[in-house]
């Protein structure tokens, strides 16, 4: 494939192996690849420094005498979720096309039903090609059996719709389809009404933990005993005062002391 290209870029000429000629003179020859990108987004989330990753992966991986033969490497941002719905749009209006043309027949979508096909189809490393393939997998497929049953007469439509993480169709007259899709809605919003006004009406019981404690008793240490506050506790006893010391001053001053060495 590379000599062909060789060939192509170099002569503006090709010949298969009959010997049949092909004349590229007047062509401009557009090469697509996603060499280098899976490097880039993991390296960084800067614009410049990615294309820098993307022009240092090509270069390293092209042989030399086809990378010189090219004229330009234009590195692309990768595609963001507000791009990729645009895209899932396109794709769903060229169904409606086809629907319309070869079966007289409608196809109704909404943001919601992009929205989510586009969620579903996200991935920066492989751009806008995961989106048709999800458009087949989630519509085609269920398109088909409708049309196969007989259930998209002429005049018809399908109308896409969202049911929680599922994505269903509904077919027939618009006015029966808009009617049934509404009461889908009705139905599946129901029980939550339901469960709300219950909650309303009914008040919840205060848990344990929010009920008014009883008030805890008070420390032993800091209450009166109800003996102590019937009868207040006797006055202990004064102690006995020490004999005063006057009285042994005037014993001793009331017996005259002996003289030293008179008889006893």
């Amino acid at each position: 494939m590379i000599d062909i290209l060789l060939g192509v870029l170099d002569e503006g000429r090709l010949t298969d192996a009959k010997g049949r000629f092909c004349d590229f003179s007047n062509t401009i020859v557009i090469l697509t690849s996603n060499l280098g990108v899976k490097e880039a987004i993991a390296a960084t989330e800067d614009l410049e420094q990615r294309k820098q990753i993307i022009l240092k992966v090509v270069q390293g991986t092209l042989r030399p005498e086809l990378y010189n033969r090219l004229g330009a490497v234009v590195p692309f941002n990768a595609l963001d979720v507000s791009t990729l719905r645009a895209i899932v749009t396109k794709n769903l209006r060229g169904v409606h096309a086809q629907l319309q043309e070869a079966h007289k027949a409608s196809l109704l979508f909404d943001d919601e039903v992009v929205a989510h096909l586009a969620t579903l189809a996200y991935d920066p490393a492989y751009g806008a090609r995961p989106v048709e393939r999800t458009v087949d997998r989630l519509l085609l497929a269920d398109l088909s059996r409708l049309i196969i049953g007989g259930s998209v007469p002429a005049g018809s439509v399908v109308r896409m719709y969202l049911d929680g993480e599922e994505l269903g169709l509904l077919s027939g007259p618009e006015a029966e389809v808009i009617a049934e899709l509404a009461t889908l809605r009705a139905s599946s919003q129901s029980p939550n009404a339901a469960s709300s006004a219950a909650s309303d009406a009914a008040p919840s019981a205060p848990s344990a933990a929010s009920a008014p404690s009883a008030p805890s008793a008070p420390f032993a240490s800091s209450a009166p005993s109800a003996a102590s506050d019937a009868a207040p506790s006797a006055p202990s006893a004064p102690a006995a005062p020490s004999a005063p010391s006057a009285a042994s001053d005037a014993a001793s001053a009331a017996a005259p002391a002996v003289p030293a060495g008179a008889p006893s």
